[in-house]
């Protein structure tokens, strides 16, 4: 299971199925007739020794890659020449990384982004709306431990400087420079999932203006009572569903 990722990207493109002969060791026999084959490359991971065998079984090359476990960096195209058979040999302990990843994915406890077993950089891989949950066991830890000591005035504050973080996501206004690599989700709150700047600084800002705005309008303790006010809610959610994402008027040429 540890190598499963990359052999299946191998196997796509050699358009056989590899052969798994242990725990850290594989074969993988090449199609006749094609030139090259793309090689998954992870810069992260251990390298691995390819000895490149011909049809007498003989080794013409040897080759050292990194090659790619739970995502793709880049490909690396190799010629194949008079390859008929690729030996492929891993170093490190890759059955132990993924039996400890499978085992925190059952857990509310974020991975790092070398751990992700899907390529999406998520911080629960197994169980991908996790996350969100994982945000509000912050919020909880920090109402227990400091929040809840906060006077009306410091909330206000807090509130209002928060109001201001989602207002720059919203524009994009890349205040921290972390939006830069956000561009698919730019004018929208979509992220938080991960463990990257950019990602850290949506989650944050998805979490703290809600949670503290909702607090300081219990503290206040005075309801606001809207006549018809389920149908105005309606109404309004309403209309945001019915406005277009900002990519798709981008890719017509709108924005």
């Amino acid at each position: 299971m540890f190598m499963a990722a990359m052999l299946m990207m191998l196997a796509a493109e050699a358009q056989v199925r590899p052969t798994v002969l242990g725990d850290k060791h594989a074969m993988l026999k090449v199609k006749q007739g094609e030139k090259f084959l793309l090689l998954p490359v992870q810069e992260s991971e251990d390298i691995a020794a390819i000895a490149v065998l011909n049809g007498q079984n003989d080794m013409v090359q040897r080759i050292n890659v990194k090659l790619a476990i739970d995502r793709v960096d880049y490909y690396v195209p190799y010629e194949l020449k008079d390859a008929s058979l690729l030996d492929i040999e891993f170093h490190g302990d890759r059955r132990q990384k993924g039996a400890v990843g499978e085992f925190v994915c059952c857990t509310m406890i974020p991975l790092p982004n070398t751990m992700d077993i899907r390529g999406w950089a998520e911080t629960n891989p197994l169980n991908g709306p996790a996350w969100s949950l994982q945000w509000e066991y912050i919020a909880n830890i920090l109402y227990a431990l400091v929040i809840r000591r906060l006077s009306k005035v410091a909330l206000g504050i807090c509130v209002a400087i928060f109001a201001v973080m989602t207002i720059i996501l919203c524009l994009n206004i890349d205040v921290t420079g972390f939006l830069e690599e956000r561009n698919w989700a730019s004018y929208t709150v979509v992220g938080g999932w991960s463990t990257t700047p950019d990602q850290l600084q949506v989650g944050l800002t998805r979490l703290l203006y809600p949670f503290f705005c909702g607090l300081l309008i219990s503290r206040i303790g005075k309801l606001i009572k809207v006549r018809g006010g389920f149908w105005w809610c309606s109404l309004m959610i309403i209309i945001l569903f019915c406005m277009p994402w900002t990519i798709i008027l981008r890719s017509i040429g709108v924005v």
